[in-house]
């Protein structure tokens, strides 16, 4: 997933532009899966890119360096382009499973205003259980609208937690109740915002009934007959915004 932006909505209409932003995409998808530090493939699921250097190693449909393919870019159609940020899903070493995708506000079947990718362990795909491809397209819907910040509640980062309970233990004892209510009302709240900002813990906006997402994809496993079918990491991406990749 990438963010290409330009100072026009006209451009990024234009059909350079929008080979560009495929070929970019196309090589990240190619890129070999990431090594950790003991030389052995990364159990990372969530890989931030590090733009520069993707620029400079990378090449496009034409060979050049995907840089030089910016910079002709630019200078054909005249105006600023800049790749903002990219980043990819990898299921960890030796499982399986699949990456389902879902594209807002498309200008074309893969590219659009808003982008969201979920990444699925499951012992089945989509091609030997039909019934996972909606599953993972509605969850990228979910993402994409529901805006989470983290996969779960232990992915949260403790300044995240410390920040946020700060900000409820000061309304909380702005109340004048007792020492013991205050904390509970703390606890109640912190879970209730550690819920909202979690992926697997949203009420799912798409489903009937809107089970968790935790909920749907347990029983989505039991009825396909998938072993330990998890989602295992996340990224939306909005142009323009400056919120957390995913988990």
């Amino acid at each position: 997933i990438v963010e290409v932006n330009s100072e026009t909505d006209f451009v990024a209409r234009n059909a350079d532009f929008q080979a560009f932003v495929k070929g970019l995409a196309t090589a990240i998808l190619h890129m070999p899966p990431p090594i950790g530090q003991n030389g052995q493939p990364s159990n990372t699921v969530l890989v931030e890119m590090d733009i520069p250097s993707l620029l400079e190693q990378a090449t496009g449909p034409n060979g050049a360096p995907l840089s030089q393919e910016l910079a002709d870019l630019i200078a054909k159609i005249r105006e600023n382009i800049s790749v903002r940020r990219a980043a990819r899903l990898v299921l960890p070493p030796h499982t399986k499973g699949y990456v389902a995708s879902y594209v807002h506000n498309a200008l074309n079947p893969s590219m659009g205003a808003a982008a969201g990718l979920v990444a699925i362990q499951s012992s089945k795909t989509p091609t030997d259980a039909p019934a996972l491809d909606p599953f993972g397209k509605r969850l990228a819907m979910h993402i994409v609208a529901a805006k989470p910040r983290f996969l779960s509640p232990a992915s949260v980062p403790p300044s995240v937690l410390e920040y946020e309970r700060s900000l409820i233990e000061a309304q909380a004892a702005g109340s004048n109740k007792p020492a013991n209510i205050v904390a509970k009302m703390t606890e109640g709240r912190l879970k209730k915002f550690l819920g909202e900002i979690s992926l697997l813990e949203q009420p799912h906006m798409i489903e009937e009934g809107n089970p968790t997402v935790s909920e749907l994809a347990a029983r989505v496993g039991k009825e396909q007959g998938c072993d330990g079918l998890e989602v295992v990491g996340f990224v939306r991406f909005k142009w323009g915004d400056v919120e957390e990749l995913g988990g």
